[in-house]
């Protein structure tokens, strides 16, 4: 490229580039890294950061024990949890994401006695959603239900509890197996000794029923850190853990189900840190065929979140990992680990566990087996001061939108009169986002050309005439979609200054 001078007059200057698409009489303009140059513009890309909406109380009751699942059926999420104003009774509710927001049903009571943990999937095979939990009442022994939504008004029906564990039973994860359509339970067994262990279900849709195999032990205490994700290339289930009883290392194990008699073995434990951890979360990239596990490191200060790229090996049923990337620069808890297909990233919600417990989102990128993140949501009034255990997010395919669900505990909080009401937000991941950067602007095409053509760009202190409707003496800026306006965008980027209707000085 080069520069052609005093074109329109005195030390006016102009500069001729390679046009990269299409630029208008007028356009204003960014030089690209390649040297090329185009008209500042707006398209469908991932937002950096993701952008929260609203946030919409779902329970007018205190709540706890809460987890989510989108139905892909119904194109609705779902929401387990303990109902606090209502005996602490096991509730599910239907929500309809729309936009940036999301309206729910009348929650249900699907088991009306205590019930804890409350973990739900969805099953693709049945279109059923399936609830585990601890039912406190009854020596907190572990049961399952099966329930149908009923897209209509929002609603869900249930079938009979079953029992998979009649001893203590704290659920950590569920998870749905496509290969074999089957669900796995992980949980810790208070009737032995707390050991991590898994359970295969089968969902009989006809009735709404659910069937279980014989319970497996991980041979590992874990204590409810841990989460559970189906590698569906690989048709392996992925559980990541802090081993209690290895000085609380990170680590994880691949497991394979026999479908013939809902059975599950597990292979050989892969450490990914040899140091203290907490709070595991897992999901899987099936774009790279890559599983990815984010968590807390305990054995530094503050505590950070830091994540680690899996790769299953199906030969002999293990893991191998990529090196470890931290995203968090202060103390967090890990609320969800969702992938969003729509843009190809994970999605991961968590809460500054330091001072205001607010809560954040990022993305995160697979390359090879790396992961890269980009930049915090910003932190909205909605989503401040929350507990920061009462979380989960789930990723809703049909809006192409990640929902986080949240209890708040601000008890100055203008929408409500008690603390502790169940919350969700929707979180859009992609939208209109402009090439214009604080930096890359350097003028306004001088003519139309087509992409490939050599264009004229003029550059500061050229008077560029292609405008219309300004006012002469006002201060303009590029706005993101390519505009001027007289106030700034983001990111602020002077255009230029009118000095008649149809004129411009072209600034910095």
């Amino acid at each position: 490229m080069k520069y052609i001078g005093q074109k329109h007059q005195p030390n006016a200057s102009e500069l001729v580039a390679v046009a990269s698409g299409t630029l208008a009489n007028g356009s204003k303009v960014i030089v690209n890294a390649d040297g090329t140059v185009s008209a500042v513009a707006e398209a469908n890309g991932a937002l950096d950061p993701p952008q929260p909406g609203t946030s919409v109380i779902y329970s007018a009751n205190s709540v706890s024990n809460t987890n989510s699942t989108f139905d892909s059926n119904s194109n609705r999420v779902v929401i387990a949890y303990q109902d606090s104003g209502n005996s602490r009774y096991g509730t599910a509710v239907v929500g309809t994401v729309s936009g940036t927001s999301i309206s729910f049903g009348t929650p249900v009571a699907y088991n009306s006695v205590i019930s804890n943990d409350n973990v739900p999937t969805f099953d693709s095979d049945s279109n059923k959603v399936v609830i585990a939990f601890e039912d406190q009442t009854n020596s907190r022994h572990g049961k399952a239900i099966v329930g149908a939504v009923n897209s209509s008004n929002n609603s869900i029906a249930f079938g009979s509890i079953v029992t998979f564990e009649s001893a203590r039973a704290n659920l950590a994860a569920i998870a749905f197996d496509s290969n074999v359509n089957k669900v796995v339970l992980l949980y810790n067994d208070g009737g032995n000794s707390d050991a991590l262990t898994a359970v295969v279900g089968d969902v009989t849709a006809s009735n709404n029923s659910i069937a279980f195999g014989t319970p497996v032990s991980l041979g590992l205490v874990s204590y409810t850190n841990a989460d559970i994700s189906f590698d569906s290339t690989a048709n392996k289930m992925v559980v990541a853990y802090k081993n209690v009883g290895d000085s609380n290392h990170g680590a994880a194990k691949v497991g394979t189900i026999t479908a013939s008699n809902n059975s599950i073995a597990f292979g050989a434990e892969a450490k990914f840190l040899a140091a203290s951890t907490t709070g595991a979360k897992c999901a899987y990239d099936p774009d790279t065929n890559k599983t990815a596990i984010f968590f807390r490191d305990l054995s530094v200060s503050p505590q950070i979140a830091k994540a680690v790229v899996a790769t299953v090996n199906t030969s002999n049923n293990t893991l191998t990992y990529g090196s470890l990337t931290a995203f968090t620069t202060f103390s967090n808890v890990i609320s969800g680990a969702v992938y969003d297909t729509n843009i190809n990233k994970f999605v991961v919600v968590y809460v500054n566990g330091e001072g205001d417990i607010t809560q954040h989102v990022i993305v995160g990128t697979v390359n090879g087996t790396s992961i890269s993140f980009g930049t915090l949501s910003p932190t909205s009034a909605d989503t401040t001061k929350m507990t920061a255990y009462i979380q989960s997010a789930c990723f809703d395919s049909n809006s192409n939108k990640v929902v986080s669900v949240f209890r708040k505990t601000d008890p100055n909080d203008a929408n409500s009169t008690s603390t502790n009401k169940g919350r969700a937000v929707v979180i859009s991941t992609q939208g209109l986002v402009s090439n214009l950067t604080a930096e890359n602007y350097i003028g306004i095409s001088d003519a139309v050309y087509t992409s490939g053509q050599d264009a004229t760009v003029q550059l500061v202190g050229s008077i560029d005439d292609a405008q219309s409707s300004l006012t002469p003496g006002q201060t303009y800026f590029v706005q993101a979609d390519g505009s001027l306006g007289t106030t700034a965008d983001d990111p602020s980027v002077v255009a230029g200054t009118a000095i008649a209707s149809t004129k411009l000085i072209v600034k910095e």
